[in-house]
């Protein structure tokens, strides 16, 4: 077992006694020193191979995406690189160490978007997320805001179901909404999600040149029950009336909605895509 993987923890002995408050969900804009601590021991272990006469040296994956964060990202000359271990370790604590939100997310993202990056890299990370209570989630190669670890499981098997269909337009438009919702582009992240949703409907009905068309027709055959297909209606109209996201892009460049409702639609759509493209796959199968 790796020296960097912990048991989930246990409530301490004064949150038992009610002396302590229990640890909630962190905000999206911050990061606690657990998960700081946790992530750099992670990378730390990830990046340290040990030599023959128990040096530690970086294991080989982690050079090109040290230099290429150096010289990219950080703007730093060739001159000024090392390759060394300790030279390396210090500049992962600098990034990860801060206290910098920003810093912190931009430098993970880079990590595990790199084509260098151990596979085995992502799922830790995932879960020392989950057990720091973190406001992000690691789903398909992205930071993914969830405000609770139901609705981070939900999520993450929509993209699951997205990834594995061969229509790719739902994933796309999820991973376009969550890096939107992640900017600070509330109405953008809100279009995203509604758009995912069309194409899953498109998937399953691809007769229907509108939302509203593919959900009448979902019902009509059985697959979509009356109250769901009232309740994305809704939330359709929402988006598209006069005071609506799609409106407001047209006319006035932005969306006047905040992050909770960003947050909400990026939630309820990423279910209901997971809950279409699974329809598609099993009308498939029921057909074949």
């Amino acid at each position: 077992m790796s020296s960097a993987t912990f048991d989930p923890p246990k409530p301490t002995f004064g949150q038992r006694e009610g002396f302590e408050p229990l640890p909630v969900q962190m905000r999206h804009d911050s990061v606690s020193p657990e998960l700081s601590a946790y992530i750099y021991a992670i990378i730390h272990d990830s990046m340290t191979a040990t030599n023959q006469y128990s040096q530690k040296m970086v294991r080989s994956e982690w050079k090109p995406i040290m230099y290429e964060w150096h010289v990219r990202r950080r703007y730093g000359t060739i001159e000024d690189y090392s390759a060394s271990h300790p030279s390396l370790t210090k500049a992962v604590s600098a990034e990860l160490r801060s206290n910098d939100f920003l810093r912190f997310f931009n430098f993970l993202q880079f990590v595990v978007s790199h084509s260098s990056c151990p596979g085995s890299l992502l799922p830790r990370i995932d879960r020392a997320l989950s057990e720091t209570r973190a406001a992000y989630r690691l789903i398909d190669g992205l930071f993914v805001r969830a405000s609770s670890e139901e609705e981070a499981q939900a999520i993450r098997q929509a993209f699951e179901v997205a990834a594995a269909h061969p229509a790719q337009g739902p994933r796309t438009h999820l991973r376009s909404s969550s890096i939107a919702l992640t900017s600070g582009d509330w109405g953008g992240s809100i279009r995203e999600s509604i758009s995912a949703v069309e194409a899953a409907a498109k998937v399953v009905e691809p007769s229907a040149d509108t939302l509203g068309k593919a959900l009448a027709s979902l019902e009509r055959r059985l697959v979509l029950p009356g109250h769901l297909k009232k309740a994305f209606g809704a939330l359709y109209g929402y988006t598209s009336d006069t005071d609506g996201v799609r409106h407001a892009l047209v006319f006035n460049d932005s969306a006047n909605v905040s992050e909770a409702e960003a947050l909400f639609m990026f939630g309820a759509c990423a279910a209901f895509v997971s809950y279409l493209l699974t329809t598609a796959s099993k009308l498939t199968t029921s057909s074949t």
